[in-house]
């Protein structure tokens, strides 16, 4: 029984890297400048640059939005982050687009964006479509940009709503 499992998640991880290889080279042959520029400008919305300054700029603001949100984000961009190192899966390689340089699963971008659609849209929740609309365009444009796999997206995607779904303030 499990030299079978053991097979089946082999020819399903297996399947998976070839549909994520496949998705990532039918984008490359359909490229456009102006959906490049884009795709450019909202990958920055997923970037730990971006939401370094915006956790500086509310924690003088507004205090208590860092225990509710930028700690929280610490925590999960270091599971993140720790999650690249242990399965040191390389990027799909686009020079011209992507310059990251870390492991590439999971996808810090859609990691980030994600947990913040899912914590702003709590605080503010008539703004709930434009977060989520900004966040899926940052996952988007990573696939887009060839700097992840979709399936790096969806992980990174998965572990930010899963994070910011749990009660933070509970544990401090």
């Amino acid at each position: 029984f499990q030299r079978r499992a053991t097979t089946v998640i082999v020819e399903v991880l297996n399947s998976l890297r070839a549909a994520d290889r496949k998705a990532v080279e039918h984008l490359k042959r359909r490229r456009l400048e102006h959906v490049d520029s884009f795709f450019s400008s909202m990958t920055a919305l997923g970037s730990a640059y971006l939401s370094g300054f915006f956790a500086l700029l509310f924690a003088v603001l507004e205090p208590g939005l860092l225990l509710y949100v930028f700690v929280p984000l610490a925590a999960t961009w270091a599971l993140g982050y720790g999650l690249k190192i242990a399965v040191g899966r390389e990027r799909p390689s686009h020079p011209d687009l992507a310059v990251d340089v870390a492991p590439s699963f999971p996808s810090g971008h859609a990691l980030t964006s994600s947990f913040l659609a899912v914590k702003f849209s709590a605080l503010v929740p008539d703004a709930a479509p434009v977060l989520f609309a900004a966040a899926s365009a940052v996952c988007l444009s990573r696939v887009y940009l060839a700097a992840h796999y979709p399936s790096d997206v969806i992980a990174g995607s998965a572990i930010g709503v899963l994070s910011a779904s749990v009660p933070w303030t509970a544990l401090f």
